[in-house]
């Protein structure tokens, strides 16, 4: 599995304005699971990464510590 970089992922939405609430909604969890992601409780698998990636901006690669 790839490794999750939190900090990474804050900066890339704080980049495209996308907002925690809003990627919390399109994955049909509440924003509590950016803070389980920050905190290093839970990643998010392949399947949420590919939904966050739908929103504007990045792409999944971009959220991990692998580059193409």
């Amino acid at each position: 599995a790839d490794l999750f970089v939190y900090t990474r992922f804050e900066a890339l939405i704080r980049e495209t304005g996308v907002t925690k609430a809003s990627i919390a909604r399109r994955l049909g969890r509440t924003p509590t699971i950016c803070q389980d992601w920050k905190a290093g409780k839970s990643e998010p698998n392949d399947e949420q990464l590919s939904i966050v990636a739908s929103a504007p901006g990045p792409t999944p690669v971009s959220y991990t510590h692998l580059t193409l």
